[in-house]
């Protein structure tokens, strides 16, 4: 596996994917510690059940996850 040198991070989008059918998602974890393993699983979890509403309840985490540098990915761009 070859991973980008920024975090795939796509929480603003997790209602689209899961609309599209994808009932189950695979978090790769490599160097993160245990605490914000925990915490990127609960946001992950949260917006499925419950829609990206929740993003609020997660902004330190979401701007923290920012701040070190994300992308997107492919998913979007039509690749």
């Amino acid at each position: 596996t070859i991973f980008n040198a920024n975090v795939l991070f796509v929480p603003d989008s997790l209602e689209r994917i899961s609309s599209s059918g994808v009932d189950m998602l695979r978090l790769n974890f490599i160097d993160e510690d245990p605490e914000t393993v925990r915490s990127i699983i609960d946001l992950h979890r949260d917006v499925m059940d419950n829609g990206t509403g929740v993003l609020g309840g997660y902004e330190g985490l979401i701007g923290r996850i920012k701040a070190g540098g994300f992308t997107k990915g492919h998913y979007f761009r039509g690749v």
